[in-house]
């Protein structure tokens, strides 16, 4: 079933498409490898989503991810 999903992309974008799907993957990957080692990205980034939803419910969110069961604990971090 899987390879019914995944086939028909794999022909269109790698053998049928090939210069977008490279274009897709040095602008979106390659280019923005650096943020994930910068820290002012994370920083902006938690700045931005403070100002949308406010301090409070980050917060809350952290706090329940952090006293929820184990086996569920990983589940809400990964969200």
């Amino acid at each position: 079933m899987a390879a019914l999903m995944v086939l028909p992309a794999f022909v269109y974008y790698i053998l049928l498409n090939q210069g977008r799907s490279t274009e897709y993957f040095f602008a979106w990957t390659v280019a923005l490898i650096k943020l994930i080692t910068s820290t002012d990205f994370y920083s902006k980034w938690l700045a931005f989503l403070g100002s949308l939803f406010g301090l409070t419910v980050i917060f809350l969110s952290l706090a329940g991810a952090l006293i929820a069961t184990p086996r569920l604990r990983w589940l809400l971090i990964s969200l």
